[in-house]
């Protein structure tokens, strides 16, 4: 038979599922970021006169490509507020009750 989770098990179970939490938004965040800055950064390497085409007015593809990547910025920077906010926190919350329900000498 075994005997019931101890409190430190608990812990440990409920930041391992906080930690795959955490790596399940960063990863696919940062390879969008990243390869949204690397496009940009191909197009003004390689295509330098593509970046001159003007779209509207004095407005060309080179701004909007920058204009694009600092929206992206905000847009990464919101997505992981809600993200955290709605399955990090709540987690978080649980690893903390999990931890104060451990005995004092034990250290994580």
């Amino acid at each position: 038979m075994s005997s019931p989770p101890k409190p430190i098990d608990s812990a440990e179970s409920q930041l391992t599922e906080l930690e795959r939490r955490h790596r399940r938004f960063v990863w696919p965040a940062v390879v969008v970021f990243v390869g949204g800055y690397l496009t940009t950064m191909a197009v003004v390497a390689y295509r330098p006169h593509a970046m001159a085409a003007a779209v509207f007015g004095r407005l060309n593809v080179g701004y909007l490509l920058v204009l694009g990547n600092f929206a992206l910025t905000f847009l990464v920077a919101i997505a992981y507020r809600w993200y955290a906010e709605r399955r990090l926190d709540p987690q978080a919350q649980r690893v903390r009750a999990a931890m104060a329900g451990r005995s004092p000498e034990g250290v994580l």
